[in-house]
């Protein structure tokens, strides 16, 4: 039988995980998985897919970022900035010949960062008006660092991203409204990834001890904990709505589950 993937789950409000379904037999595509009986429910197929490794999903309303091609110049290419409204079945395309990727949306739904990648390579976080698409901030590394993996924390005030520069990575935490930069985690060898906030915890993946597994940093105490102990890996955690527990990949022989 063909390998199925079920990659980056996201809780949705209500009860259910949302998950991108893939594999061999499988384009991709948007699928919610009822928790208790496992059963799958189809919610919308995707487009050419310029996938971050993540989903972000707030409320009912999800974002991802597809390919687009110039229909007269073939060879020139956008990424353009598409959602999904799981309840009224509403599909937008919210920007058009962008170069955007790693779309998050903000837990009220009211906006949207993404990293733009520009065609002289400059790289920096730009942040949208998530009906309309117009841009309302853009934050630059000043040293030249490269942006990846951005999301919301919790309240929507602030930002945490990936920075990778002189081939370290750190995890940073950007205030929305006046562009202060705290570090988290500070410049390492460290393979991490998939960093989130919530409730006073950073959390996020590691291949620290030889497996990539789930870590929470508490920002108050600066105490690290390791979350999971896979066999194989662990990555990508989301929060379920009620704070108590942990969704996450966990890679088998068989690929990525939702655990």
């Amino acid at each position: 039988p063909y390998t199925t993937l079920f990659r980056s789950p996201q809780a949705i409000d209500g009860g259910g995980i949302l998950t991108l379904k893939s594999g061999l037999d499988d384009i991709n595509q948007l699928v919610s998985i009822d928790p208790i009986t496992g059963k799958e429910t189809e919610e919308f197929v995707l487009g050419p897919l310029n996938n971050p490794g993540f989903l972000s999903l707030s409320a009912n309303t999800i974002v991802w970022t597809e390919y687009r091609f110039d229909p007269r110049w073939l060879t020139r290419s956008y990424s353009v900035v598409n959602s999904y409204n799981l309840a009224t079945k509403t599909f937008t395309q919210i920007t058009h010949t962008t170069r955007y990727s790693a779309a998050s949306i903000s837990p009220d739904r009211s906006k949207i960062v993404v990293v733009e990648t520009t065609t002289d390579y400059a790289n920096r976080l730009v942040v949208l008006d998530a009906y309309t698409g117009e841009v309302i901030k853009k934050f630059e590394h000043d040293g030249g660092g490269f942006y990846s993996m951005p999301r919301w924390d919790d309240t929507g005030a602030s930002i945490v991203v990936l920075i990778q520069l002189n081939q370290k990575k750190a995890i940073v935490q950007i205030n929305f409204e006046n562009g202060n930069q705290k570090v988290l985690l500070a410049y390492s060898n460290e393979h991490i990834g998939h960093p989130i906030i919530s409730k006073g915890y950073l959390l996020y993946n590691s291949a620290l001890s030889g497996i990539d597994n789930i870590y929470a940093f508490n920002l108050n105490s600066q105490q690290k904990y390791r979350v999971t102990s896979a066999k194989y890996g662990a990555s990508n955690p989301a929060i379920s709505i009620d704070g108590a527990s942990i969704y996450y990949n966990n890679y088998t022989v068989n690929g990525d589950n939702v655990v």
